[in-house]
């Protein structure tokens, strides 16, 4: 079971890389009855970042961001000579890879209250087995198999009270760019890996054109993917062969910006 390390950054930057591999590296020579390789991985992330702030007038910006990066891989190295009696097996699981990002903002000022919050998501989560090596030969089965298992969601709530609300002042493209930079800075900083091979961030828009004001700004970005492959030109002697893989996966991204009266 991999374990992963998390790195907490000024504000809440959350960035978390976990990695697992199982291989037979190059040049090896195995003689076995059965020989399985199984990688697995299974890992949670939840950051939240709350605020409140009260008064004549108050301005409450929260920001949270997560940065997830999950590998599994389960492989076979180049020029490697199996001598094997049984079956052989190269299985990579990701069980389950669940990725939280809350901000919530809340200003009670009783003559202009802002209650800014943006909530950021990257997460890339990727499975594979596979073999570098040209030749397998055994009486018994081979297996290539990888599954896997991704649900990230992102929830940004702000509440305003009396007058105002338009936001953090920057437009929603830009708090978004920056609090990207801040978390891959932050994941710099710790020797993790950051957001820049998952995809571009979306712009803010709708069918009316581009949104340049907003209180509650959610992104969420997973891209997810699994992998069981054989190279061209490999040369298989088996009882039987599989090479199978799935993917299940589930992103979310919820905003909330709404004004409301006073509250005593």
């Amino acid at each position: 079971m991999a374990r992963c390390r998390l790195f907490v950054g000024i504000w809440i930057g959350d960035s978390r890389v976990c990695n697992r591999q199982t291989s037979v590296g190059d040049d090896a020579s195995v003689a076995a009855d059965d020989l399985t390789l199984e990688a697995t991985s299974s890992h949670d992330v939840d950051t939240s970042a709350v605020g409140g702030a009260a008064g004549g007038t108050a301005i409450t910006p929260v920001v949270s961001v997560t940065i997830s990066n999950v590998t599994t891989t389960a492989t076979v190295g180049e020029t490697v000579v199996f001598a094997l009696s049984g079956s052989f097996a190269a299985r990579a699981v990701d069980l389950s890879s669940a990725v939280t990002t809350q901000a919530d903002g809340d200003a009670t000022g009783t003559n202009a209250a802002i209650g800014a919050s943006v909530a950021v998501g990257l997460s890339e989560h990727a499975v594979s087995a596979t073999t570098e090596s040209g030749f397998i030969l055994t009486v018994g089965t081979v297996e290539f198999r990888a599954s896997g298992n991704s649900s990230t969601e992102t929830n940004a709530t702000a509440s305003a009270n009396g007058s105002g609300g338009e936001g953090s002042g920057a437009t929603p493209d830009a708090q978004i760019d920056g609090q990207r930079t801040f978390g891959n800075t932050v994941a710099s900083n710790n020797s993790a890996t950051g957001s820049g091979s998952n995809s571009g961030n979306p712009p803010a828009s709708s069918s009316s054109g581009s949104i340049t004001a907003a209180a509650a700004v959610s992104v969420n970005i997973l891209k997810a993917t699994s992998s069981a492959s054989l190279p061209s030109g490999l040369t298989i002697g088996s009882g039987g062969l599989t090479v199978w893989s799935s993917a299940l996966s589930d992103a979310k991204a919820n905003a909330d910006g709404s004004a409301t009266a006073a509250r005593g």
